[in-house]
């Protein structure tokens, strides 16, 4: 037996998940699971069931969902007195791994344990104990000794970040500690140790120019927000930064200011979006920003705001000064690459926003493709064209694919197939041509669409690279359910699929523009992830390419 409270309540038994015919037992057996293993008196049950006060027949009623719960769960349950009673209270009794908030804690527990001597044990730890988290604890319930866990619970979780993103630096995995620890100082950018963690995970790998960038960022946001220097741990690591390159360091030596930063170029506008095609769930579009006030992202770069209060300088060294010439000329290059990278409107993305947590592969192409594989030579889509690898290139961080004036064009794909999960990915596309169509689509590894299905959670037709479209392809019924979406292309936005045992859901910069809980239209098999600019029509060819900052694949 496995009881979930993350999430919409689920008991699961040997042959799935119980189903329960009403809300009120089901919210009845969450207030126990809250209080698991305890004697929880009638009185809080009845508060639990009856947040806004019980009708007189409570008492009574309380029994018969204390009679269906036991009716549920007795064909499957091996356990010989799951639900006791004593006189003015009920107990539910579980095992620890019977429980996902106990089966969290543990993990996490034992994650902090390994990390030290087998950091690699403590990353798939923490990360089997992250994917636990499907949503918000004990959702249903409001009474206060809920609040109390769901806070707990979420600080928890931050702590579990937080050792995740230590394993994974421990591991040698920079990048992906640097992506966790990103996400994390945009959530809550006022926690002075995560952003004292990136500076270290920057240093680690060898991006100490970023990790010099990083602390003006932090300094930015508290100075802004409190009005008071970064805390004497996070200077000291600045400190550090700034000395190690140094042949020999001045005792009073005093950081010299940031270089000026460029101006911000202003975002576009997304368009309301008009309500989508097909037998869909309603969801609200992209959040358009003006063309005033453009939201940097957590890659990006902005320039810091004056302080509200600045701190004394000791004379100035011109010895060090000259030394940090090198560093701050590195940083402002940095800056300068980064900064085009800013989203058109809206930073938020879905893995942030729903909390996917680690991913299971992250291609940030800084040094290569990172995994994924450019097809070709071979014919192009319908056979117009060709695909060939001189047509992807990486450079600057970014993965470029571009369509030639000659019908040449890339593809990318990764070989590994899952069935389920999660994938996202930092799109730009500038302005180009209608014969080329730019793609995010999960394939069937069998190559057997449209028997095998096929997932389009990106493709643009209009050259000017205003709407978005979203399609799912089935082989048992000749239409396609699509979804579309006005938002403006040419400036960075995040996309999104998320394929569970649930259905399957479409993200835009972390708002929902597509879903089916349809099952017999999803696809059967495993898929695999591909990225490519199609040709469409070989008619008044003209360039055109797709740029992808990241892609980043969750498990489910």
């Amino acid at each position: 037996m496995l009881f979930r409270v993350f999430g919409v309540l689920e008991v699961h038994g040997p042959a799935g998940v119980l189903a329960f015919a009403a809300d009120k037992p089901r919210r009845m057996l969450s207030a126990l699971l809250l209080h698991a293993n305890r004697w929880v008196p009638d009185d809080e049950l009845i508060e639990a069931i009856w947040p806004a006060g019980p009708p007189p027949s409570a008492a009574g009623n309380l029994k018969s969902y204390v009679s269906q719960v036991r009716k549920l769960l007795a064909p499957v349950d091996t356990h010989a007195n799951r639900l006791e009673r004593q006189p003015g209270a009920y107990r539910l009794t579980v095992a620890r791994a019977e429980l996902d908030t106990m089966t969290f804690a543990d993990l996490i527990g034992q994650a902090g344990a390994a990390l030290a001597a087998d950091p690699a044990c403590a990353v798939a730890l923490v990360t089997e104990a992250l994917a636990l988290w499907r949503g918000e604890p004990f959702e249903s319930l409001e009474i206060e000794a809920a609040k109390v866990e769901l806070a707990r619970l979420t600080e928890l979780r931050w702590s579990a970040r937080t050792t995740l993103a230590d394993a994974l630096v421990a591991a040698g995995r920079h990048s992906e500690a640097i992506g966790q620890l990103r996400a994390m100082t945009t959530e809550d950018p006022l926690k002075e140790p995560t952003w004292l963690r990136l500076l270290d995970a920057l240093d680690a790998g060898g991006r100490r120019a970023e990790a010099l960038l990083a602390y003006q960022d932090a300094r930015r946001v508290i100075v802004d927000e409190l009005g008071i220097e970064p805390g004497t741990a996070l200077r000291a690591a600045h400190q550090r930064l700034l000395a190690a390159d140094e042949p020999s360091t001045p005792s009073k030596r005093q950081p010299a200011p940031a270089p000026p930063r460029p101006a911000p170029a202003p975002t576009g506008r997304s368009v309301e979006a008009p309500a989508p095609t097909g037998r869909l769930v309603d969801a609200p579009a992209p959040t358009a920003r003006s063309v005033d006030a453009p939201a940097p992202t957590a890659r990006s770069v902005p320039a810091p705001p004056p302080s509200r209060r600045r701190p004394r300088r000791s004379r100035v060294i011109v010895a060090a000064s000259l030394a940090l010439t090198a560093v701050l000329a590195a940083g402002l290059v940095i800056a300068i690459q980064w900064w085009p990278k800013t989203s058109g409107g809206a930073a938020i993305t879905a893995a942030d926003r729903y909390g996917w947590g680690i991913p299971a592969h992250a291609a940030e192409f800084s040094t290569g493709l990172d995994g994924w594989t450019p097809a070709g030579p071979r014919p192009g889509h319908e056979g117009r064209g060709q695909q060939i690898p001189e047509r992807v290139s990486v450079r600057d961080d970014l993965v470029t694919i571009t369509g030639d004036a000659s019908g040449n064009t890339g593809y990318l794909t990764r070989n590994e197939g899952t069935f389920r999960g999660r994938w996202e990915a930092r799109v730009r596309l500038p302005p180009g041509c209608a014969c080329y169509r730019p793609l995010l689509t999960l394939w069937p590894v069998a190559n057997d669409s449209p028997a095998g299905g096929e997932i389009v959670y990106l493709e643009v037709f209009d050259p000017e690279r205003q709407r978005a479209q979203f399609f799912l392809s089935s082989g048992k019924y000749p239409d396609r359910y699509n979804a579309q979406r006005a938002v403006d292309l040419t400036q960075w936005n995040h996309f999104a699929v998320e394929w569970t045992e649930h259905g399957l859901t479409g993200y835009v910069n972390g708002e929902k523009w597509f879903h089916t809980a349809e099952q017999d239209r999803l696809p059967p098999r495993r898929m695999r992830p591909t990225i490519k600019l199609d040709l469409a029509q070989e008619n008044d060819l003209r360039p055109a390419s797709m740029e992808i900052d990241w892609i980043r694949q969750y498990p489910v």
